[in-house]
C-alpha cells in the first residue's frame, strides 16, 4: 500500500551517507560496542533494556555524551524531543523541532503518556517531515507495537550491542499483516519478553 505521495528522500541505508554515525560505544574490547549508522530521510527506533546502552546512544546523537575523536559523526544541527505530559506539550515540542530545520531529531519516548490516537497523529508527522524534507529521526521506545508503527528500521540493543538491525518498511510502503505479526514476536523474543516467533 502506498502511503507517501510526490517528492520522498529515499533512505538508502548507505554508512558512506550517514547523518548520524557512532562506532564502539560502550566497548569493553577492540570491535566491540554499539556500532549505528542513521541516513538522510531515514526513520530509526531503538529498543533495548535499561543495561543495552540505549540511553548512551541517545545522549551521544543528541550531544549530551561526548565520545573519543572519530567514534561519532554528529549533524550539524540537532533537536531533541523528550517525553511531554500533554498532547499540546507534545505537538509545541514537534512543531518546534521541525520548525528548526534540524537535520537529526533525537526523541526519547516523547509519547508514552499520550493516548493512541494522539500518538499515531505524531508518528505521521514525523514519518512525513523524513520523507518530505528529509529529517533523520532517531527514536527510543520500550514499546515494540510503537516501534514498529514508526519505524524504517528496528535496532535492537543488548549488553552495549547491536543485536538486530532489520528494515521494516521501505518507502513509500507499509508493513504486511503477517511480517508485522511475525516481527512483533521477534522483537518481543529478542527482548526476552515474548515467545519466539516461527517463521
Amino acid at each position: 500500500m502506498t502511503t507517501i505521495q510526490g517528492p520522498t528522500y529515499h533512505p538508502i541505508y548507505d554508512p558512506a551517507a550517514s547523518v548520524l554515525r557512532v562506532r564502539g560505544l560502550g566497548a569493553h574490547q577492540p570491535g566491540g560496542g554499539i556500532d549505528l549508522d542513521v541516513c538522510q530521510g531515514e526513520v530509526v527506533v531503538v529498543l533495548g533494556l535499561p543495561t543495552s546502552g540505549k540511553r548512551d546512544l541517545i545522549d551521544v546523537a543528541a550531544g549530551r555524551l561526548a565520545l573519543p575523536s572519530g567514534a561519532a559523526k554528529l549533524p550539524e544541527s540537532v533537536a531533541v524531543l523528550d517525553a511531554a505530559g500533554t498532547a499540546e506539550q507534545a505537538a509545541s515540542d514537534l512543531a518546534g523541532a521541525l520548525a528548526s530545520r534540524a537535520e537529526l531529531i533525537v526523541a526519547t519516548e516523547p509519547y508514552r503518556t499520550l493516548d493512541a490516537l494522539s500518538q499515531r497523529n505524531y508518528h505521521r508527522q514525523l514519518r512525513a517531515a523524513a520523507a518530505q524534507q528529509g529529517v533523520s529521526v532517531l527514536f527510543a521506545t520500550n514499546d515494540v507495537l510503537e516501534a514498529i508503527g514508526l519505524a524504517d528500521r528496528i535496532v535492537v540493543l543488548v549488553g552495549q550491542r547491536v543485536f538486530r538491525d532489520v528494515v521494516v518498511r521501505r518507502p513509500g510502503h507499509d508493513v504486511a499483516e503477517t511480517a508485522y505479526t511475525y516481527l512483533h514476536a521477534l522483537l518481543l523474543s529478542d527482548l526476552g519478553t515474548g515467545p519466539v516467533a516461527v517463521a
